[in-house]
């Protein structure tokens, strides 16, 4: 008995750094190369603006990107957003998408995404590289003669999103929630959540190397701000901005799940959702008026949640990016193109916080909290729009820095988001349980007068 544990226990460890590794290095370019992307598609749309003849080549390449797409969706069916188990059984075509093979899928989701970077879609690079390091997982678990294909996966996914959001616990805690809930709370193990440890550390690892070693570049985009504590007397700001994120969140969630369901149930090519989400992007980007800079709404966000804790934007205009941003993404997630909402969700939640930092600063609130209550509605969105409490959290506290623990306001800070956590989540929760049994009874109303 006690060999075999041992046995496992090496297992495991040398399974979960060599995954942090693979995974660590492919994922940490790949971001790498997705923010370049998205840096030079912004500076092609700030270009085209005010010239008919670069505005009429720019849509004629997102419609080609578009047709490139759909070209790969129809070669890999199963990494299309909208095509639902119903559409694939209909084409005779197997639902798992390993079934094609963990690399040709890696490669073709990985084509996808970039693509999707080229024409300026308001996704992130999170949930591709979680779905690229599952998928690299399985390659590495297919060529060590592993039998443990879920362990791995987890192992794989926790790397990945460790690099992506520059957070070790964060990745860990992403993977062990996201298998929690595809496993209904079954099949949690010590020595899978050691694993993920393990394998997220190593990733975070060579990413920094990486990133801030050889290649000198900024690590986070946050770590020029501080991010002080609230004071408790403001505890019932906090609980009203996290009233205001749930409402909101709960609202984005419904909406996209609803978007999601009609389109995968109706028969609409891909291609004409896609084309569409890719022309919307294209409009949103080129309009340049005022102080309204379309451009800075393409890619995932990061430029948003640094603007809007720099106090960069007047209430005018982030009530405007929230509302165009807000309308946008949930187009494009209907789409089914290939990108993740980690980020995104979190710009919609800073552009929010914005919004309500410009209320509670009238109301008396000293305005050096705003990096605080921006960081805070960011990822408080995030974690209601994704289910994921517990993993905004830890990003909301590894963003601020551990450097956190080693002042006096610390635990106030981590206090200020519990409480707009705990809040937006509840709030969201009841939200969807209200819409959901809504939806039911108008789905009862009309089959009745069928």
């Amino acid at each position: 008995m006690i060999k075999e544990r041992v046995k496992n226990f090496f297992d495991v460890t040398w399974r979960s750094l060599l995954c942090g590794v693979i995974v660590g290095i492919i994922i940490t370019f790949f971001v790498l190369g997705a923010e370049e992307i998205m840096s030079l598609v912004k500076e092609i749309f700030e270009l085209s603006h005010g010239s008919w003849f670069l505005c009429l080549w720019l849509f004629v390449t997102l419609i080609l990107i578009a047709l490139l797409i759909n070209l790969i969706f129809s070669y890999m069916p199963t990494i299309d957003g909208n095509c639902t188990a119903e559409k694939l059984k209909k084409r005779n075509i197997l639902v798992r998408a390993t079934d094609f093979g963990w690399l040709k899928t890696g490669l073709a989701y990985f084509l996808s995404t970039y693509l999707t970077f080229f024409a300026g879609l308001p996704f992130g690079a999170e949930r591709p590289s979680a779905f690229l390091g599952i998928t690299l997982s399985q390659g590495i678990s297919r060529y060590t003669g592993g039998k443990q294909e879920d362990s791995m996966r987890v192992f794989g996914e926790s790397a990945a999103v460790s690099v992506a959001v520059r957070g070790p616990i964060t990745g860990c805690i992403y993977a062990i929630e996201e298998h929690l809930k595809k496993t209904k709370g079954k099949g949690m193990r010590f020595s899978l959540a050691f694993g993920a440890i393990l394998s997220a550390l190593t990733a975070y690892l060579i990413g920094f190397l990486f990133i801030k070693v050889i290649f000198k570049l900024h690590f986070s985009s946050f770590e020029t701000f501080s991010f002080p504590a609230i004071s408790m007397k403001y505890v019932l700001y906090l609980i009203l901005l996290g009233v205001v994120i749930g409402v909101g969140a709960g609202l984005f969630f419904i909406l996209s799940k609803f978007g999601q369901y009609v389109f995968g149930k109706a028969d609409i090519r891909p291609f004409f959702l896609i084309v569409t989400a890719v022309l919307l992007t294209g409009i949103m980007g080129i309009i340049d008026i005022g102080d309204y800079h379309g451009y800075t709404l393409l890619g995932g966000g990061t430029n948003i949640i640094v603007g809007a804790a720099n106090g960069e934007y007047s209430a005018q205009i982030l009530g405007i990016y929230f509302a165009v941003k807000f309308v946008v993404i949930l187009a494009c997630i209907c789409s089914g193109a290939n990108g993740g909402v980690f980020i995104p969700s979190m710009a919609l939640g800073a552009l929010l916080g914005g919004l309500m930092n410009k209320v509670f600063v009238l109301w008396g609130m000293p305005s050096e909290y705003l990096p605080s209550v921006i960081l805070i509605a960011a990822v408080a969105f995030m974690g209601c729009f994704m289910h994921l409490p517990l993993t905004s959290l830890f990003l909301a506290i590894e963003l601020a820095g551990f450097n956190l623990f080693s002042d006096g306001y610390s635990f106030g800070f981590i206090f200020a988001v519990l409480i707009v956590t705990i809040t937006s989540y509840g709030i969201s929760m009841i939200c969807e349980i209200r819409s959901i049994s809504l939806i039911r009874r108008i789905n009862k109303r009309v089959k009745k007068h069928r």
